[in-house]
């Protein structure tokens, strides 16, 4: 006899609830007491019962295959060497979807790229650039935990003065903050490739799980499968190629007061941006500590540092009145530093060899900043247009913007 979650075409909140809970246990989340025994009784109760419905145990393994079972994911086929078959986290359907969308991006990217470049010698009409703002030939950086996949955010400055806006007391430089624009998924706007693309197995896995989760053990539960997240995120600059691959992006423009660190003005545009520099946290952090001449350097690394440099020193200016002005903003700095120092200190006294668990250096701190004035500029843009505001689960009503 087939159990709900197998029979139902269309699941509840609760079945959905259920499968959420069996994808966190499938990738090693524990399941067990203060002593480290196996305890069924943290597993809440209809998540137990459904896994006993399907004779499976109340386990990772139990768990998995639960999902297998009811489609949310996939027993890839034995190889011809012996090899075990890989199980996906993801439907069939949402694993072809992402294959296509992933060979429609690369199209995609190289018909705007050598739209951009051309666009240096003749002028092109914006629909060409579907209807984006050109911005590739402003340099940009972003800045990443070591060994990361998925590059999906970068900053940049922009002269005030060839933006025509006017904004009394601001810094002359306009700071930038590209997020990668994934809307495609969700809206899409499919040019002439020849490529199928069917966005929908995408956008409804991305709205069952929600959330992407990286503190499993077993390894991260993205939002939609790695192959679909890698074609969307940014593609970096190449130091062996002259022609990098341009980005499309949802671009933040802000403009900050230079005494008191208050946002001025913000605005947000859908934008074509330029291969961004690509640097870890302890590079970055190392570029702009560093005591290395501009003569020692490459004239990316130079042009970065003055980067992250502007970057740095707006938001810092920002970031400080935010302290002062909110509660929430003082005291979630004060709870980073604390970590940071508890780190620093656990470092010092041996950890059995591994790394500082926790940092916050100058390269965290500014991508920290940049991130959550995106998310304040966001939410204020929002409540002037009396539009719904987004917020992560749990979120509190004094967070001051942070989505």
């Amino acid at each position: 006899t087939k159990t709900t979650l197998e029979s139902a075409p269309l699941m509840t909140a609760a079945d959905e609830r259920i499968v959420n809970r069996l994808e966190c246990m499938a990738m090693g989340e524990s399941i067990e007491d203060s002593d480290g025994n196996a305890d069924e009784k943290r597993i809440e109760v209809d998540v137990r019962e459904a896994l006993r419905a399907l004779n499976l145990p109340v386990s990772a393994s139990g768990a998995r295959n639960a999902l297998i079972r009811v489609g949310r994911w996939t027993d890839g086929p034995s190889t011809s060497t012996g090899k075990k078959s890989v199980i996906e986290p993801w439907p069939a359907n949402a694993l072809d979807a992402a294959s296509s969308l992933a060979k429609y991006e690369r199209q995609r990217k190289n018909r705007l790229t050598e739209l951009c470049n051309k666009a240096k010698q003749v002028k092109h009409n914006s629909h060409d650039l579907e209807d984006r703002v050109d911005l590739s030939s402003i340099p940009c950086v972003c800045v990443d935990a070591k060994g990361t996949s998925f590059r999906d955010d970068a900053i940049g400055v922009r002269p005030r003065s060839i933006t025509g806006r006017t904004v009394t007391g601001a810094s002359k430089w306009e700071i930038l903050v590209h997020i990668s624009d994934v809307s495609d998924v969700f809206c899409p706007d499919l040019f002439d490739l020849r490529i199928p693309y069917d966005p929908a197995p995408l956008r409804d896995i991305a709205e069952r799980r929600g959330y992407s989760r990286y503190d499993l053990p077993f390894g991260p539960l993205h939002l939609m499968p790695p192959v679909a997240l890698k074609a969307l995120a940014l593609t970096p600059a190449n130091p062996t190629n002259e022609v990098s691959s341009v980005n499309r992006c949802v671009t933040l423009w802000a403009y900050i007061d230079e005494k008191s660190g208050e946002l001025l003005d913000a605005g947000l545009e859908r934008s074509i941006t330029s291969a961004p520099f690509g640097f870890t946290y302890a590079g970055a952090t190392t570029l702009l500590e560093g005591d290395a001449t501009s003569a020692d350097l490459s004239e990316d690394a130079r042009r970065a540092k003055s980067i992250l440099a502007l970057v740095e020193r707006n938001l810092s200016l920002w970031s400080e009145h935010q302290r002062q002005t909110s509660k929430a903003a003082a005291k979630r700095h004060e709870r980073m530093a604390a970590k940071e120092i508890i780190s620093q200190a656990t470092s010092l006294l041996g950890n059995d060899g591994r790394g500082r668990s926790f940092q916050f250096s100058r390269g965290h701190q500014i991508v920290d900043s940049a991130l959550d004035l995106y998310g304040y500029a966001l939410t204020t843009l929002l409540r002037r247009a009396k539009a719904p505001i987004p917020s992560a689960p749990g979120r509190g009503t004094d967070r001051r913007g942070r989505l």
